[in-house]
């Protein structure tokens, strides 16, 4: 059995009645009444990154096994047998092909046996470490919807993309989807305002960083000289990071509501200089736009450098975004639409244009 998924906040908030029987000593912690209890009474409340309806409907074989009694629960599968198995289809809020994408350096450890799946990391490391879990970045989503905050933070709901999923997408909220530093399909939903980044977004934080590089137990003095340079370093960091896209080919898919294709943007230091500016998918790369729809508020905005030129040109059915004649996008069927610029932002100081097209 393995009972790393195991969250004990969130366990004792789903049952709350469990509370006096460990103040009165009659167990030990939420995690000793789940083993000797609550497994067997089906319990299923164990982590805000288990969905038992979501891993029974994912695992028919799983569920066939559950209805037959053999199981009490599908998460006693998960226990018993999932985890070992690499089964990483616990719930929506985690995509396992996003979250290797973004984390490539876990393929070889998943192949050396460290851990059984990209999903045995996060559970383990990557969601105390705050790891991006799927395309929907909840930090956002909470910062620009504060109201939910206490809801997540007391188990009311396990996630800011299960209140997404459920209410806020059919409430206009506004939120952000990203991408990784590989190819990606990022299909949004909702009614709402949604940002949207093909490439992988990095909030790089010197504070949360790990001395230990290796992850060996042991600090030695390369290390922490390492961990010292990056510290004395990080003022000058980029508060935000992007992978850039010049080997990715994104697709981007649109819904219903406002969406903002983001294809550039400024980069500034802690101390808030302005370092320059990353205009995405600049070589190889290339974004394909589907779903644009102008009558919705649809929009497109780009950064670039103060020399150099774009074009918006159709091509057989589509549209075409260029900078410098190097395509950036392609807006799938948009060769009838006129795109104009607004918002435009030229400034000799800070050495960038910025334009929106809607």
């Amino acid at each position: 059995m393995n009972f790393d998924i195991f969250d004990e906040q969130y366990y004792l908030q789903q049952y709350p009645y469990l509370q006096p029987a460990i103040e009165q000593g009659i167990i030990q912690s939420g995690l000793d009444h789940f083993q000797r209890f609550g497994l067997q009474l089906g319990l299923t409340g164990v982590s805000r990154y288990y969905d038992e309806a979501y891993y029974l409907e994912n695992n028919p074989d799983v569920a066939e096994a559950f209805n037959d009694r053999r199981f009490p629960s599908g998460l006693s599968h998960f226990i018993v047998f999932g985890y070992e198995e690499g089964r990483n289809n616990t719930t929506s809020d985690y995509d396992e092909t996003f979250y290797l994408n973004n984390n490539s350096y876990l393929i070889s450890q998943i192949e050396t046996g460290t851990y059984k799946s990209g999903f045995s990391h996060f559970i383990k490391v990557g969601r105390q470490q705050g790891l991006q879990a799927t395309s929907f970045t909840n930090p956002e989503y909470l910062q620009r919807n504060p109201d939910i905050v206490d809801a997540i933070n007391n188990g009311v709901l396990p996630t800011g993309q299960t209140h997404y999923r459920e209410y806020g997408q059919f409430e206009g909220r506004s939120t952000m989807f990203t991408g990784t530093p590989s190819s990606d399909v990022i299909a949004t939903y909702g009614e709402g305002e949604k940002t949207i980044y093909g490439v992988s977004v990095d909030y790089p934080s010197i504070g949360s960083g790990n001395i230990d590089s290796n992850n060996d137990g042991e600090i030695s003095a390369e290390e922490y000289s390492q961990w010292v340079n990056r510290a004395i370093a990080s003022n000058s960091w980029p508060v935000v990071a992007y992978s850039g896209g010049s080997d990715e080919f994104d697709t981007l898919i649109g819904s219903e509501g406002k969406d903002i294709f983001v294809f550039g943007d400024t980069l500034i230091s802690r101390r808030g200089f302005f370092r320059g500016v990353q205009t995405f998918y600049k070589g190889e790369g290339e974004a394909l736009i589907q779903g644009f729809n102008q009558a919705d508020g649809d929009q497109i905005t780009i950064v670039i450098n103060p020399t150099e030129t774009y074009s918006i040109l159709p091509s057989g059915d589509d549209l075409v975004l260029a900078v410098e004649g190097d395509t950036i996008a392609i807006l799938e069927g948009g060769a009838d639409l006129t795109l104009t610029a607004t918002n435009v932002f030229e400034s000799p100081v800070f050495s960038y244009q910025g334009f929106t097209f809607v």
